[in-house]
Protein backbone atom coordinates (compact mmCIF):
# COMPACT_ATOMS: atom_id res chain seq x y z
CA UNK A 1 0.00 0.00 0.00
CA UNK A 2 1.07 3.45 -0.84
CA UNK A 3 2.03 5.54 2.00
CA UNK A 4 -0.65 8.35 0.04
CA UNK A 5 -3.40 5.88 0.61
CA UNK A 6 -2.46 4.98 3.93
CA UNK A 7 -4.70 6.92 6.56
CA UNK A 8 -3.10 9.07 9.18
CA UNK A 9 -3.98 7.97 13.33
CA UNK A 10 -6.52 10.94 14.19
CA UNK A 11 -5.24 13.18 17.07
CA UNK A 12 -6.55 16.26 17.66
CA UNK A 13 -3.90 19.18 16.51
CA UNK A 14 -1.90 21.62 18.98
CA UNK A 15 0.55 24.98 18.60
CA UNK A 16 2.34 25.08 22.11
CA UNK A 17 2.97 23.31 25.01
CA UNK A 18 0.31 25.17 27.26
CA UNK A 19 -2.47 24.36 25.33
CA UNK A 20 -1.36 20.82 25.52
CA UNK A 21 -1.48 20.86 29.40
CA UNK A 22 -4.60 23.12 29.94
CA UNK A 23 -6.79 20.85 27.40
CA UNK A 24 -5.47 17.40 29.37
CA UNK A 25 -7.27 18.98 32.24
CA UNK A 26 -9.98 19.29 31.04
CA UNK A 27 -10.43 15.86 28.86
CA UNK A 28 -8.43 13.37 30.92
CA UNK A 29 -9.23 15.53 34.44
CA UNK A 30 -8.73 12.01 36.86
CA UNK A 31 -6.37 10.34 34.29
CA UNK A 32 -2.65 9.58 35.97
CA UNK A 33 -0.46 11.49 33.88
CA UNK A 34 2.73 10.59 36.03
CA UNK A 35 3.18 7.61 38.15
CA UNK A 36 6.66 7.00 40.13
CA UNK A 37 7.73 5.28 42.85
CA UNK A 38 8.28 7.41 45.86
CA UNK A 39 10.47 4.45 47.88
CA UNK A 40 10.77 0.79 47.02
CA UNK A 41 6.99 0.14 47.61
CA UNK A 42 4.83 3.19 47.59
CA UNK A 43 4.24 4.75 43.78
CA UNK A 44 2.81 8.09 43.55
CA UNK A 45 0.36 9.04 40.93
CA UNK A 46 0.02 12.68 39.57
CA UNK A 47 -3.58 13.30 37.94
CA UNK A 48 -3.51 15.90 34.65
CA UNK A 49 -5.64 18.10 37.00
CA UNK A 50 -3.03 17.98 39.65
CA UNK A 51 -0.53 18.68 36.91
CA UNK A 52 -2.15 21.60 35.71
CA UNK A 53 -2.43 22.65 39.19
CA UNK A 54 1.36 22.29 40.27
CA UNK A 55 2.60 24.14 37.02
CA UNK A 56 0.34 27.25 37.55
CA UNK A 57 2.10 27.04 40.92
CA UNK A 58 5.18 26.65 39.80
CA UNK A 59 4.86 29.16 36.51
CA UNK A 60 3.00 32.02 38.67
CA UNK A 61 5.76 32.36 41.43
CA UNK A 62 8.64 32.26 38.36
CA UNK A 63 6.68 35.69 36.86
CA UNK A 64 6.64 36.78 40.73
CA UNK A 65 10.23 36.44 41.38
CA UNK A 66 11.13 38.43 37.64
CA UNK A 67 11.61 35.35 35.48
CA UNK A 68 9.96 36.51 32.42
CA UNK A 69 11.04 35.70 28.87
CA UNK A 70 14.41 34.86 30.51
CA UNK A 71 16.62 31.57 29.95
CA UNK A 72 16.60 29.32 32.65
CA UNK A 73 18.30 25.60 32.58
CA UNK A 74 17.11 22.69 34.13
CA UNK A 75 19.82 19.41 35.30
CA UNK A 76 19.30 16.14 37.27
CA UNK A 77 18.01 12.78 36.86
CA UNK A 78 14.51 12.26 35.38
CA UNK A 79 11.88 12.74 38.10
CA UNK A 80 8.67 14.50 38.23
CA UNK A 81 10.56 17.63 39.56
CA UNK A 82 12.14 18.12 36.56
CA UNK A 83 9.37 17.37 34.28
CA UNK A 84 7.55 20.00 36.39
CA UNK A 85 9.95 22.89 36.25
CA UNK A 86 10.51 22.44 32.36
CA UNK A 87 6.51 22.80 32.19
CA UNK A 88 6.72 25.56 33.86
CA UNK A 89 9.64 27.87 32.17
CA UNK A 90 8.00 27.25 28.77
CA UNK A 91 4.47 27.99 29.52
CA UNK A 92 5.44 30.95 31.71
CA UNK A 93 7.53 32.62 28.56
CA UNK A 94 10.07 31.14 29.46
CA UNK A 95 13.41 29.30 27.99
CA UNK A 96 14.18 25.87 29.00
CA UNK A 97 18.13 24.89 28.62
CA UNK A 98 17.93 21.35 29.29
CA UNK A 99 21.72 20.01 30.19
CA UNK A 100 23.51 17.11 30.48
CA UNK A 101 23.71 15.94 34.65
CA UNK A 102 27.18 14.18 33.46
CA UNK A 103 28.56 17.24 32.45
CA UNK A 104 31.49 18.44 34.20
CA UNK A 105 31.64 21.27 36.23
CA UNK A 106 34.00 23.92 33.66
CA UNK A 107 31.34 22.58 30.53
CA UNK A 108 28.09 23.27 32.89
CA UNK A 109 29.89 26.54 33.51
CA UNK A 110 30.38 27.23 29.92
CA UNK A 111 26.63 26.02 28.29
CA UNK A 112 25.41 28.18 31.30
CA UNK A 113 27.29 31.25 30.20
CA UNK A 114 26.82 30.70 26.51
CA UNK A 115 23.40 30.66 27.02
CA UNK A 116 23.01 33.53 29.01
CA UNK A 117 20.73 31.64 31.26
CA UNK A 118 19.41 33.81 34.47
CA UNK A 119 18.18 30.53 36.76
CA UNK A 120 19.38 27.40 37.42
CA UNK A 121 17.44 24.40 38.65
CA UNK A 122 18.78 21.59 39.76
CA UNK A 123 18.37 18.49 41.60
CA UNK A 124 20.18 17.84 45.03
CA UNK A 125 22.03 14.96 43.50
CA UNK A 126 23.87 17.68 40.91
CA UNK A 127 25.18 19.51 43.80
CA UNK A 128 29.12 19.12 43.22
CA UNK A 129 28.54 20.04 39.51
CA UNK A 130 27.86 23.26 40.98
CA UNK A 131 31.52 23.89 41.75
CA UNK A 132 32.38 26.12 39.55
CA UNK A 133 29.43 28.63 39.09
CA UNK A 134 30.39 30.62 42.59
CA UNK A 135 31.73 33.45 40.14
CA UNK A 136 28.33 33.85 38.39
CA UNK A 137 26.83 35.75 40.55
CA UNK A 138 23.97 37.05 38.29
CA UNK A 139 22.59 33.66 38.34
CA UNK A 140 20.35 32.57 40.72
CA UNK A 141 19.18 28.87 41.54
CA UNK A 142 16.46 26.95 42.90
CA UNK A 143 17.25 22.79 44.42
CA UNK A 144 14.83 20.84 43.32
CA UNK A 145 14.12 19.97 46.79
CA UNK A 146 12.62 23.39 47.61
CA UNK A 147 9.62 22.56 44.99
CA UNK A 148 7.26 21.81 47.26
CA UNK A 149 8.00 25.18 49.44
CA UNK A 150 7.94 27.16 45.99
CA UNK A 151 4.34 25.10 45.31
CA UNK A 152 2.34 26.20 48.65
CA UNK A 153 4.07 29.82 47.77
CA UNK A 154 2.58 29.79 44.10
CA UNK A 155 -0.61 28.50 44.98
CA UNK A 156 -1.10 31.33 47.81
CA UNK A 157 -0.32 33.76 45.03
CA UNK A 158 -3.01 32.52 42.56
CA UNK A 159 -5.31 32.36 46.07
CA UNK A 160 -4.40 36.22 46.54
CA UNK A 161 -5.53 37.60 42.95
CA UNK A 162 -2.38 36.57 40.76
CA UNK A 163 -3.40 35.39 37.76
CA UNK A 164 -0.29 36.93 36.02
CA UNK A 165 0.44 33.18 34.87
CA UNK A 166 -2.87 32.37 33.43
CA UNK A 167 -3.20 35.46 31.50
CA UNK A 168 0.25 35.43 30.07
CA UNK A 169 -0.02 36.00 26.02
CA UNK A 170 2.03 33.28 24.77
CA UNK A 171 3.09 33.28 21.12
CA UNK A 172 3.24 29.79 19.55
CA UNK A 173 6.47 31.11 17.90
CA UNK A 174 8.16 32.31 20.52
CA UNK A 175 11.52 30.57 21.80
CA UNK A 176 10.86 27.75 24.11
CA UNK A 177 13.88 25.79 24.10
CA UNK A 178 17.60 25.41 23.31
CA UNK A 179 19.09 22.23 23.78
CA UNK A 180 22.41 21.97 22.93
CA UNK A 181 23.23 19.09 20.79
CA UNK A 182 25.81 16.40 21.55
CA UNK A 183 27.74 15.86 18.30
CA UNK A 184 29.82 13.57 17.54
CA UNK A 185 32.47 16.07 15.94
CA UNK A 186 32.99 19.95 16.59
CA UNK A 187 31.44 22.47 19.27
CA UNK A 188 28.33 21.63 20.44
CA UNK A 189 25.18 23.91 18.59
CA UNK A 190 22.30 25.85 20.57
CA UNK A 191 19.24 24.15 18.94
CA UNK A 192 16.33 27.14 19.15
CA UNK A 193 13.35 25.62 19.14
CA UNK A 194 9.72 27.02 19.58
CA UNK A 195 6.31 25.95 20.67
CA UNK A 196 5.44 25.29 17.47
CA UNK A 197 8.15 23.41 17.16
CA UNK A 198 7.98 20.91 19.67
CA UNK A 199 3.69 20.75 19.02
CA UNK A 200 4.13 19.91 15.76
CA UNK A 201 6.42 18.00 15.99
CA UNK A 202 4.49 15.96 19.23
CA UNK A 203 1.62 15.97 16.25
CA UNK A 204 3.14 14.69 13.55
CA UNK A 205 4.83 11.49 15.41
CA UNK A 206 1.11 10.69 17.03
CA UNK A 207 0.12 10.58 13.34
CA UNK A 208 2.36 7.86 12.49
CA UNK A 209 3.00 5.66 16.10
CA UNK A 210 -0.20 4.99 17.71
CA UNK A 211 0.24 4.99 21.76
CA UNK A 212 -2.36 2.55 23.77
CA UNK A 213 -1.44 3.42 27.17
CA UNK A 214 1.15 3.44 29.58
CA UNK A 215 4.93 3.81 28.73
CA UNK A 216 7.83 4.09 30.99
CA UNK A 217 10.24 6.74 30.32
CA UNK A 218 13.77 5.30 30.64
CA UNK A 219 15.73 7.83 28.26
CA UNK A 220 17.48 11.36 29.67
CA UNK A 221 15.14 14.26 29.41
CA UNK A 222 17.88 16.53 28.43
CA UNK A 223 17.80 14.83 25.18
CA UNK A 224 15.22 15.69 23.01
CA UNK A 225 13.74 12.42 21.66
CA UNK A 226 13.08 11.66 25.24
CA UNK A 227 10.89 14.29 25.90
CA UNK A 228 9.52 14.57 22.87
CA UNK A 229 8.47 10.61 21.97
CA UNK A 230 8.21 9.76 25.72
CA UNK A 231 6.62 12.61 27.17
CA UNK A 232 5.12 14.84 24.89
CA UNK A 233 3.64 11.95 22.54
CA UNK A 234 1.94 10.19 25.04
CA UNK A 235 0.54 13.39 26.37
CA UNK A 236 -1.03 14.14 23.21
CA UNK A 237 -3.39 10.86 23.34
CA UNK A 238 -4.04 11.55 27.28
CA UNK A 239 -1.64 8.73 28.58
CA UNK A 240 -0.23 7.52 31.69
CA UNK A 241 3.82 7.80 31.69
CA UNK A 242 5.89 6.14 34.44
CA UNK A 243 9.29 7.31 35.16
CA UNK A 244 11.57 4.98 35.83
CA UNK A 245 14.45 6.68 37.94
CA UNK A 246 17.43 3.64 37.76
CA UNK A 247 18.41 1.61 35.08
CA UNK A 248 19.22 -0.25 37.92
CA UNK A 249 15.40 -0.48 38.57
CA UNK A 250 14.01 -1.14 34.93
CA UNK A 251 13.11 -5.13 35.60
CA UNK A 252 10.77 -4.16 38.16
CA UNK A 253 9.45 -1.41 36.55
CA UNK A 254 8.70 -3.23 33.63
CA UNK A 255 7.04 -5.85 36.19
CA UNK A 256 5.62 -3.32 38.24
CA UNK A 257 3.66 -0.90 35.23
CA UNK A 258 3.29 -2.83 33.03
CA UNK A 259 3.92 -0.93 29.71
CA UNK A 260 2.18 -1.54 26.23
CA UNK A 261 4.76 0.45 24.35
CA UNK A 262 8.51 1.97 24.93
CA UNK A 263 10.59 4.49 23.87
CA UNK A 264 14.48 3.36 23.20
CA UNK A 265 17.57 3.78 21.73
CA UNK A 266 19.40 1.04 20.09
CA UNK A 267 21.82 0.35 23.55
CA UNK A 268 18.85 0.38 25.80
CA UNK A 269 17.19 -2.29 23.65
CA UNK A 270 20.31 -4.43 23.23
CA UNK A 271 20.65 -4.47 27.32
CA UNK A 272 17.15 -5.66 27.43
CA UNK A 273 17.71 -8.26 25.09
CA UNK A 274 20.70 -9.32 26.50
CA UNK A 275 19.21 -9.17 30.27
CA UNK A 276 15.91 -11.04 29.47
CA UNK A 277 15.92 -12.86 26.29
CA UNK A 278 19.20 -14.23 25.89
CA UNK A 279 18.91 -16.02 29.58
CA UNK A 280 16.01 -17.09 28.70
CA UNK A 281 17.06 -19.47 26.12
CA UNK A 282 17.79 -21.69 27.96
CA UNK A 283 13.85 -22.40 28.98
CA UNK A 284 12.82 -23.73 25.80
CA UNK A 285 9.13 -23.82 25.15
CA UNK A 286 8.82 -21.57 28.60
CA UNK A 287 10.68 -18.78 26.94
CA UNK A 288 8.23 -16.96 24.83
CA UNK A 289 5.83 -16.39 28.20
CA UNK A 290 9.33 -15.87 29.94
CA UNK A 291 10.17 -13.05 27.97
CA UNK A 292 6.41 -11.57 28.08
CA UNK A 293 5.83 -11.25 31.35
CA UNK A 294 9.43 -10.09 31.96
CA UNK A 295 8.32 -7.25 30.34
CA UNK A 296 5.18 -6.80 31.98
CA UNK A 297 3.04 -8.97 30.21
CA UNK A 298 1.64 -6.24 28.11
CA UNK A 299 4.38 -4.96 25.34
CA UNK A 300 3.64 -4.75 22.06
CA UNK A 301 5.13 -1.83 20.84
CA UNK A 302 9.14 -0.87 20.90
CA UNK A 303 9.75 2.78 18.64
CA UNK A 304 13.65 2.83 18.45
CA UNK A 305 15.28 5.67 17.60
CA UNK A 306 18.84 7.96 17.35
CA UNK A 307 20.63 5.01 15.78
CA UNK A 308 20.77 2.30 13.46
CA UNK A 309 19.39 -1.09 15.76
CA UNK A 310 20.84 -4.40 15.11
CA UNK A 311 18.35 -6.46 12.81
CA UNK A 312 19.09 -9.37 14.64
CA UNK A 313 17.26 -7.75 17.66
CA UNK A 314 14.29 -6.75 15.81
CA UNK A 315 13.73 -10.11 14.28
CA UNK A 316 14.42 -11.47 18.24
CA UNK A 317 12.15 -9.40 20.05
CA UNK A 318 9.19 -9.70 16.92
CA UNK A 319 9.84 -13.41 17.74
CA UNK A 320 8.37 -13.02 21.29
CA UNK A 321 5.50 -10.74 20.04
CA UNK A 322 6.96 -7.50 19.92
CA UNK A 323 7.32 -5.49 17.23
CA UNK A 324 10.57 -2.93 16.80
CA UNK A 325 9.69 0.21 15.03
CA UNK A 326 12.45 2.11 13.34
CA UNK A 327 12.18 5.81 13.66
CA UNK A 328 14.53 8.80 12.31
CA UNK A 329 15.17 12.64 13.85
CA UNK A 330 17.23 15.02 14.62
CA UNK A 331 17.43 17.52 16.99
CA UNK A 332 17.12 20.41 14.66
CA UNK A 333 13.74 18.85 13.73
CA UNK A 334 12.37 18.62 17.20
CA UNK A 335 13.61 15.71 17.01
CA UNK A 336 10.97 13.10 14.86
CA UNK A 337 11.24 13.51 11.25
CA UNK A 338 10.05 9.88 10.14
CA UNK A 339 8.85 6.52 12.03
CA UNK A 340 7.81 3.16 11.20
CA UNK A 341 3.82 2.78 11.90
CA UNK A 342 2.47 0.03 13.94
CA UNK A 343 0.67 -1.29 10.97
CA UNK A 344 3.02 -0.10 7.91
CA UNK A 345 6.50 -0.67 8.50
CA UNK A 346 9.31 -2.05 6.44
CA UNK A 347 12.68 -3.51 7.53
CA UNK A 348 15.80 -1.55 7.33
CA UNK A 349 13.79 1.26 6.65
CA UNK A 350 13.00 4.69 8.96
CA UNK A 351 9.76 4.82 7.84
CA UNK A 352 7.55 7.20 6.49
CA UNK A 353 7.36 10.91 7.61
CA UNK A 354 5.49 12.28 10.12
CA UNK A 355 2.51 14.50 9.12
CA UNK A 356 4.07 18.17 9.30
CA UNK A 357 7.07 17.42 7.79
CA UNK A 358 8.29 17.07 4.05
CA UNK A 359 11.36 15.59 3.40
CA UNK A 360 13.98 15.74 0.43
CA UNK A 361 16.90 14.07 -1.14
CA UNK A 362 19.42 16.33 -2.09
CA UNK A 363 21.26 16.11 -5.19
CA UNK A 364 20.84 12.13 -5.51
CA UNK A 365 23.13 10.21 -7.04
CA UNK A 366 22.02 7.41 -9.92
CA UNK A 367 20.56 5.13 -7.28
CA UNK A 368 18.66 8.02 -5.33
CA UNK A 369 20.99 8.50 -3.00
CA UNK A 370 21.55 11.98 -1.40
CA UNK A 371 21.50 14.31 1.64
CA UNK A 372 18.66 13.95 3.60
CA UNK A 373 16.66 17.29 3.62
CA UNK A 374 13.37 18.17 5.96
CA UNK A 375 11.04 21.36 5.96
CA UNK A 376 7.95 22.58 7.61
CA UNK A 377 6.68 23.99 11.35
CA UNK A 378 8.79 20.89 13.03
CA UNK A 379 12.34 22.82 12.04
CA UNK A 380 14.06 24.89 13.88
CA UNK A 381 14.86 28.57 13.06
CA UNK A 382 18.59 27.75 13.57
CA UNK A 383 21.05 27.92 16.16
CA UNK A 384 21.71 29.81 19.30
CA UNK A 385 24.54 33.10 18.24
CA UNK A 386 25.65 30.77 15.45
CA UNK A 387 24.56 32.41 12.53
CA UNK A 388 27.16 30.91 10.33
CA UNK A 389 26.35 27.60 10.98
CA UNK A 390 23.02 28.57 10.75
CA UNK A 391 22.95 29.62 7.45
CA UNK A 392 25.05 26.75 6.33
CA UNK A 393 22.42 23.89 7.51
CA UNK A 394 19.32 26.43 6.78
CA UNK A 395 18.75 27.09 3.36
CA UNK A 396 16.04 27.74 0.83
CA UNK A 397 13.77 26.44 3.52
CA UNK A 398 15.24 23.15 3.78
CA UNK A 399 17.70 21.85 6.68
CA UNK A 400 20.04 19.90 5.29
CA UNK A 401 20.63 16.58 7.53
CA UNK A 402 24.45 16.02 6.91
CA UNK A 403 22.76 12.30 6.58
CA UNK A 404 22.74 10.71 3.51
CA UNK A 405 19.42 8.35 2.25
CA UNK A 406 16.98 7.50 -0.01
CA UNK A 407 13.38 7.02 -0.46
CA UNK A 408 11.84 4.16 -1.89
CA UNK A 409 8.53 4.28 -4.08
CA UNK A 410 6.43 4.00 -1.16
CA UNK A 411 7.83 6.77 0.67
CA UNK A 412 9.66 5.13 3.36
CA UNK A 413 13.11 6.38 4.42
CA UNK A 414 16.36 4.54 4.38
CA UNK A 415 19.59 6.11 6.05
CA UNK A 416 22.71 5.05 4.80
CA UNK A 417 25.46 7.50 6.57
CA UNK A 418 26.74 10.58 7.76
CA UNK A 419 28.34 13.08 5.28
CA UNK A 420 30.85 14.04 7.42
CA UNK A 421 31.79 10.13 7.79
CA UNK A 422 32.60 9.39 4.11
CA UNK A 423 35.33 7.92 3.37
CA UNK A 424 36.91 9.12 0.01
CA UNK A 425 39.45 7.01 -1.45
CA UNK A 426 42.36 8.04 -3.70
CA UNK A 427 40.44 7.13 -6.85
CA UNK A 428 37.60 9.12 -5.84
CA UNK A 429 35.39 6.11 -5.03
CA UNK A 430 32.98 7.44 -1.44
CA UNK A 431 32.50 4.73 0.91
CA UNK A 432 29.98 4.70 3.51
CA UNK A 433 31.68 2.91 7.11
CA UNK A 434 27.77 3.08 8.42
CA UNK A 435 26.76 0.36 5.28
CA UNK A 436 29.63 -1.59 6.62
CA UNK A 437 29.40 -1.36 9.88
CA UNK A 438 25.95 -2.65 9.41
CA UNK A 439 27.01 -5.85 7.65
CA UNK A 440 29.11 -6.47 10.40
CA UNK A 441 27.19 -5.97 13.52
CA UNK A 442 24.83 -9.00 12.50
CA UNK A 443 27.39 -11.27 13.81
CA UNK A 444 27.09 -12.11 17.28
CA UNK A 445 30.65 -11.76 17.96
CA UNK A 446 30.27 -8.03 17.42
CA UNK A 447 29.66 -5.47 20.20
CA UNK A 448 30.76 -2.41 18.76
CA UNK A 449 32.54 -1.24 15.68
CA UNK A 450 33.37 1.19 13.41
CA UNK A 451 35.08 1.36 10.12
CA UNK A 452 38.13 3.28 8.97
CA UNK A 453 40.64 4.40 7.15
CA UNK A 454 43.87 3.40 8.71
CA UNK A 455 47.30 3.55 7.09
CA UNK A 456 45.74 3.84 3.79
CA UNK A 457 43.68 0.68 4.42
CA UNK A 458 39.94 0.29 5.21
CA UNK A 459 39.65 -1.37 8.69
CA UNK A 460 37.35 -2.44 10.95
CA UNK A 461 37.97 -1.40 14.43
CA UNK A 462 35.83 -4.11 17.01
CA UNK A 463 34.71 -4.29 20.51
CA UNK A 464 33.95 -7.79 20.78
CA UNK A 465 31.05 -9.14 22.84
CA UNK A 466 32.92 -10.36 25.59
CA UNK A 467 29.86 -13.02 27.16
CA UNK A 468 30.04 -14.38 23.29
CA UNK A 469 33.29 -15.18 23.16
CA UNK A 470 33.48 -16.79 26.66
CA UNK A 471 29.97 -19.37 25.62
CA UNK A 472 31.40 -19.90 22.46
CA UNK A 473 34.67 -20.92 23.69
CA UNK A 474 36.96 -18.45 21.00
CA UNK A 475 40.51 -18.16 21.86
CA UNK A 476 41.35 -16.42 19.10
CA UNK A 477 39.37 -13.51 18.36
CA UNK A 478 41.31 -11.85 16.27
CA UNK A 479 41.47 -15.00 13.95
CA UNK A 480 37.73 -14.87 13.85
CA UNK A 481 36.89 -11.60 13.25
CA UNK A 482 39.45 -11.97 9.72
CA UNK A 483 37.07 -14.79 8.50
CA UNK A 484 34.05 -12.53 9.11
CA UNK A 485 35.61 -10.08 7.28
CA UNK A 486 36.56 -12.29 4.33
CA UNK A 487 32.59 -13.25 4.58
CA UNK A 488 31.43 -9.79 4.16
CA UNK A 489 33.67 -9.10 1.53
CA UNK A 490 32.76 -11.76 -0.51
CA UNK A 491 29.89 -9.96 -1.48
CA UNK A 492 31.09 -6.30 -1.84
CA UNK A 493 32.88 -4.65 -5.32
CA UNK A 494 36.51 -4.58 -5.26
CA UNK A 495 36.78 -0.57 -3.52
CA UNK A 496 34.24 -1.37 -1.09
CA UNK A 497 36.63 -4.44 0.57
CA UNK A 498 37.48 -4.15 4.53
CA UNK A 499 41.44 -4.29 4.32
CA UNK A 500 42.41 -4.77 7.83
CA UNK A 501 40.67 -5.92 11.20
CA UNK A 502 41.58 -4.59 14.61
CA UNK A 503 40.64 -5.93 18.30
CA UNK A 504 39.74 -3.15 20.46
CA UNK A 505 39.43 -4.11 24.77
CA UNK A 506 37.47 -1.55 26.08
CA UNK A 507 34.16 -0.15 24.14
CA UNK A 508 33.89 3.77 22.13
CA UNK A 509 33.64 6.86 23.51
CA UNK A 510 30.32 7.86 23.02
CA UNK A 511 27.70 11.32 23.13
CA UNK A 512 24.93 11.16 25.88
CA UNK A 513 22.71 9.68 23.26
CA UNK A 514 25.17 6.37 22.92
CA UNK A 515 26.28 7.45 19.59
CA UNK A 516 29.93 6.65 19.42
CA UNK A 517 32.04 9.55 19.04
CA UNK A 518 34.60 8.88 15.79
CA UNK A 519 36.52 11.67 16.48
CA UNK A 520 37.88 10.25 19.97
CA UNK A 521 39.28 6.85 18.01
Amino acid sequence: MNQTNYPYNDVRRITNLRQLIRENAELFPSKAAFRYRVNKSDIKEVSYTELKQDIDAFGTYLLAKGFREKKVAVIGENSYEWLLSYFSIVNSGNVVIPLDRELAPAELKNMLIRSEVSLLIYAESCQGSLSELSELTSLDKICMKEIPDILTEGSSLIASGDHSFDEYDLDDDALAMIVFTSGTTGKSKGVMLSHRNLAMDTYGSCSNVYVADNSILFLPLHHLYGLTACILVPFLYGRSVCINRSFREIGDDLKLYQPEILFLVPLLIESLYKKICVPSAKLGDKQLEFVKQAFGGKLEIIVSGGAAINPNHIEAFRSFGIEVLNGYGITECSPVVAVNRNQYHKDGSVGISIREGEIMIDSPNENGEGEICVRGDLVSKGYFQMEEETAAAFRDGWFHTGDLGYLDPDGFLFVTGRIKNLIILDNGENISPEELENMLLVYPIVEEVVVCEENKKMTAVVFPNAQYVSEQGITDVQQQMEQIVKDVNKDLPHYKKLQSVRIRETEFKKTATKKIIRSAI
